[in-house]
């Protein structure tokens, strides 16, 4: 095509491109009247386009441009791109203009979806005007249009909430499961569920004729047939509202929720009735016996439910498996002979039970039988084990100390459904340290909490050195120690927002938030990628070689010296005394694995005359602090932190940073201070080395580990004799 037409065509472009620039300060001010009046000038400029590419070019050519086929554009038409790119921009920025009238808001959001049909923003905003006036019919219709472009949480949330509305509870509640799947850190979506669950249990007895009860009796059982607990239930509860005093109704809906893993409405609304048949009633017991098998704080509850139930059923392997389990989570070191009874009476009722079979390992390795252990673990590797099962073989190899080995079978934790990553990051680019990566870039992407990321960020240098380009995704809190540390020299740094859009920008957090729904990797180009916790295994870790093991992070010295002076005289004195940094809680999982100990077993040390505490604890935990007596001196030094180079320059300022297996023990050690860590009896999996002078991943971290489980008062006295001696100061 000739020049001419390239001129004319570029000409309509820039007419379009000037009009659309136009419309973002009537955006930014919410000009409803004036973004309109330019959107139908958009459209007229549009069609003198189309028009002109008709006229000029071949049909097939026309078809292009009409569809807005991008991928296919020749270098004749390369110059609607820039249509297309500011379409997009356009119809993002026509969904954040405030407005009150609803048929402006939809009418808006109706020119976003003209402008670009496949962003679903503008259809939630349409379909939460339209549940605000009762419209339930058109906002399943548009919820249903959003699902063929994203399976996005909010239009999950839309569906829960209109379902709700019309008190179709079995539906709500399947909605609201969907939408926290996809939206795992929403509280107040998890209070919205409880809510549902509530109502639907209220006892306003409704009035169904005997046909009419026997319709809803036959439609549960064929939700149960198709496995959707969700809709048995809400047919159920509609038999229970009738008569909510018959048992076998009750059992009914009790089943729909442990199928639903609504354990604590069991426990609320039916411990009291069932707790009377227990003797009779073996289906009642279980249901409340797996409801406390299901919840850590229940499992001393459940012994007596499982000893009962076994009564029933002596031949039912599960019970016996159960039951070990919770006398193994309760009692720990304790009753282990017991533990290891009842557990191996399991597998001789059913001897290729994977899951007791790794039970029974774990309790045979802390019996000191670690060769019954991995020959039980070895057996099971063998029988079709699952990924939660073959990472329990991974991490009793880690345990002593074949990293290698151990982080290779770890690799199918995703598999687990436990563990949280990216959905777009498939395993199809996923690095297997074989291929060349000189001409590629790597993505490589935290995963679980803050001390994992700076635990296995010094892999990092090494693979900068394989690649050609190397993209690094960590929690934003992180992000300032690492370039203050150099890591930007050797990666580009993206903080977690990249998981949901590269260029937005959230609120710092001190909660390791995986947003693994997000879409914004898929706008990253790269050719590998490779999950955090993945690199032992990639770079052949091993006791022997341990990478960075002396320390790998460093905050600037002057920005220490800024810290230390801005905070002189209200936080640091020049007293003499020795300044210990205490950090004495890890994040709400650690809970779960026995690391945190109570500020107040602390208390010999906090009172020591020459030493001063400082508390690092900067979340929910710091709270412990107010339950100490006034006249307990500790200063609060976590509430000041904004992010982990602020963290970073306060140890710094310390003489001894004392931490239990969390982020603060990770950083002591990156950043080479020197750092007392304290285990319990049972440490975490990657800790091989919990005795003598360092802890191998940490040449500068000292371990304390308590010689039964929990006793940390022994510990502390441990901890204190180590204080006295290192540091030459009285023990009073």
């Amino acid at each position: 095509m000739d020049k001419d037409f390239n001129a004319k065509l570029i000409h309509l472009v820039n007419a379009y491109k000037l009009t659309a620039n136009l419309s973002m300060p009537a955006i930014k001010r919410n000009d409803y009247k004036t973004v309109c009046f330019l959107n139908k000038k958009l459209k007229n400029i549009w069609e003198n386009i189309l028009q002109f590419i008709k006229n000029n070019c071949s049909e097939k050519t026309f078809k292009i441009v009409k569809d807005m086929n991008v991928s296919e554009f020749s270098e004749d038409i390369e110059s609607i791109k820039t249509i297309d790119m500011y379409n997009k921009i356009l119809a993002l920025k026509y969904t954040n203009i405030k407005l009150k009238d609803i048929k402006k808001v939809i009418h808006i959001n109706n020119l976003s979806i003209e402008l670009n049909p496949n962003n679903e923003i503008p259809y939630i905003n349409i379909a939460k005007e339209l549940l605000k006036e009762k419209k339930y019919k058109q906002v399943s219709d548009i919820c249903e249009r959003i699902k063929t472009i994203s399976d996005t949480a909010p239009v999950w949330e839309i569906l829960g909430n209109t379902y709700y509305a019309q008190k179709d509870y079995g539906k709500a509640i399947e909605s609201y499961i969907q939408y926290l799947e996809l939206n795992e850190n929403d509280d107040k979506g998890r209070k919205k569920l409880y809510k549902i669950y509530q109502e639907s249990l209220s006892k306003n007895r409704k009035i169904y004729s005997n046909k009419e009860q026997e319709v809803i009796l036959i439609k549960s059982f064929e939700y149960l047939k198709e496995h959707k607990p969700a809709l048995a239930y809400g047919e159920f509860v509609k038999l229970y509202k009738i008569r909510p005093e018959n048992i076998e109704i009750q059992k009914r809906v009790a089943s729909c929720l442990l199928m639903l893993k609504a354990y604590n409405i069991i426990l609320e609304y039916f411990l009291k009735t069932f707790t009377p048949v227990f003797k009779t009633d073996k289906d009642a017991l279980r249901i409340i016996a797996s409801a406390y098998f299901s919840s850590q704080e229940h499992y001393k509850e459940a012994i007596p439910l499982y000893e009962d139930l076994i009564k029933f059923c002596p031949d039912e392997s599960e019970l016996y498996s159960r039951l070990a389990f919770c006398y193994e989570r309760v009692y720990q070191d304790k009753l282990l002979d017991k533990q290891v009874c009842i557990a191996e009476k399991s597998i001789e009722l059913n001897p290729k039970d994977n899951n007791t079979i790794t039970l029974l390992a774990r309790l045979y390795y802390r019996q000191g039988k670690i060769k019954d252990c991995e020959k039980l673990l070895k057996k099971m590797m063998k029988n079709n084990p699952i990924a939660s099962e073959r990472v329990v073989y991974g991490r009793f190899l880690m345990k002593e100390g074949k990293i290698t080995e151990g982080y290779d079978i770890y690799r199918d934790r995703f598999d687990t459904g436990i563990v949280a990553y990216p959905k777009s990051l498939t395993n199809e680019k996923r690095w297997n340290g074989i291929d060349d990566l000189s001409d590629s870039t790597v993505l490589i992407h935290y995963e679980q909490g803050f001390g994992d990321s700076v635990m296995f960020s010094r892999y990092i240098p090494e693979v900068a050195k394989l690649a050609k380009r190397v993209i690094f995704v960590v929690q934003k809190n992180l992000i300032p120690i690492f370039k203050s540390s150099g890591f930007d020299k050797y990666c580009e740094i993206l903080s977690h927002e990249a998981d949901i859009n590269p260029h937005i920008k959230l609120k710092n957090t001190n909660r390791s938030v995986m947003y693994s729904n997000g879409k914004g990797m898929e706008m990253i180009e790269h050719n590998y990628h490779i999950p955090l916790m993945d690199l032992p295994y990639l770079m052949k870790e091993s006791p022997q070689k341990m990478t960075q093991a002396g320390g790998y992070l460093h905050v600037d010295l002057d920005k220490v010296k800024s810290f230390r002076k801005k905070y002189k005289g209200k936080y640091f004195n020049d007293n003499g005394k020795i300044k210990i940094g205490l950090a004495y809680h890890g994040t709400k999982d650690s809970v779960l694995t026995y690391r945190d100990i109570p500020i107040k077993h602390f208390l010999p040390i906090i009172k020591m005359k020459d030493v001063e505490c400082y508390s690092f604890q900067s979340d929910e935990y710091a709270k412990q602090l107010q339950e100490l007596d006034k006249s307990v001196k500790i200063i609060d030094l976590g509430k000041i932190f904004k992010d982990f180079e602020d963290t970073a320059c306060a140890m710094n300022c310390m003489d001894l940073i004392i931490s239990t297996d969390n982020v603060i023990m990770n950083l002591g050690g990156a950043l080479g201070l020197r750092t007392y860590g304290l285990f319990n009896k049972y440490t975490e999996s990657r800790w091989y080395k919990t005795q003598g002078d360092d802890i191998g991943w940490y040449k500068s971290v000292r371990p304390f580990q308590a010689k039964t489980h929990n006793d940390w008062d022994n510990l502390i006295k441990d901890v204190k004799s180590a204080i006295i001696d290192e540091f030459k100061i009285s023990g009073y």
